[in-house]
């Protein structure tokens, strides 16, 4: 299998914004989250499977992950008196998530919300995978606090995308609110420009400039 390195990949910090439209799936397939302090259920999953079951088999619909919805705070900030929470959750669990398109369509990115280590046992994942076409494609996800959004860069047609989340040290929970696909070329990320960038851009500018010279 074709293995894409993590060079043509990035993760940022929560504040995230496609330039392009966001392509919908007509479905996802996956096992349904848990319970803990709060449910982490997808509540709002319309395909066959209990949504309120425990790792049941959900198959053939869309629910939570898609819904236009990215929490804004923790799972423990987030959760009401009815037990729910925005987020979906797996405890101890390398989650695989099958994404399924009406057509072969273009897909240049995907992004994962999910939640940082935000106490309780909720971890930052180690790792995010996306395979489709014969190729794997990975992240590897900020190890931070905060919530985050993992991009992976995909560039190609497909109607079948798989996720692998996977879980931080196989010892916490994994907390998704959303996943959105992208048809555009690039992504832009509302984020602090790391230190080494204006030296790195300097350089390029220096190389242009000595090109013109030239």
């Amino acid at each position: 299998m074709k293995t894409i390195l993590a060079a043509a990949t990035a993760t940022v910090l929560f504040s995230v914004a496609a330039q392009a439209a966001i392509v919908a799936p007509v479905s996802y397939n996956m096992i349904n989250g848990e319970t803990g302090s709060f449910t982490y259920w997808d509540d709002s999953y319309d395909g066959a499977g209990s949504t309120t079951t425990s790792r049941a088999a959900l198959t053939g619909g869309t629910g939570d992950l898609t819904d236009g919805f990215v929490a804004t705070d923790h799972w423990n900030s987030t959760g009401n008196q009815t037990g729910a929470t925005p987020f979906v959750g797996w405890n101890n669990e390398d989650v695989t998530i099958t994404f399924t398109f009406a057509a072969p369509t273009y897909l240049s990115h995907v992004i994962v919300y999910h939640d940082g280590n935000s106490g309780g046992g909720v971890l930052t994942p180690s790792n995010i995978e996306a395979r489709a076409e014969g190729a794997t494609f990975g992240a590897v996800p900020v190890d931070s606090t905060d919530l985050g959004a993992t991009i992976v860069s995909l560039g190609l047609v497909t109607d079948t995308v798989e996720l692998q989340i996977f879980d931080n040290r196989n010892n916490g929970w994994v907390m998704l609110s959303e996943v959105t696909f992208d048809s555009g070329d690039q992504v832009a990320a509302d984020v602090p420009v790391p230190a080494a960038a204006p030296l790195l851009l300097a350089g390029l500018a220096g190389l242009g400039l000595m090109r013109r010279r030239g």
